[in-house]
């Protein structure tokens, strides 16, 4: 899927796509296997939806 998308992105744009592998994972799981492969600390982050936001959309501040 992702290299489809990469190869043609134009009829992908605003379309939201669920990857999966071989077990599923919260946002805050997947921040930490972020945190233990990069050395770095990652957490969620949730934006309330009237800013926008659903829910944990990206993993990006640091805990420091």
């Amino acid at each position: 899927m992702v290299a489809t998308v990469v190869r043609d992105p134009a009829p992908h744009v605003g379309h939201v796509y669920e990857l999966t592998g071989p077990r599923t994972v919260d946002m805050t799981e997947m921040a930490e296997e972020f945190s233990r492969h990069l050395g770095i600390s990652r957490r969620p982050v949730f934006y309330p939806a009237s800013v926008g936001g659903t829910g944990p959309d990206c993993v990006g501040r640091s805990l420091r």
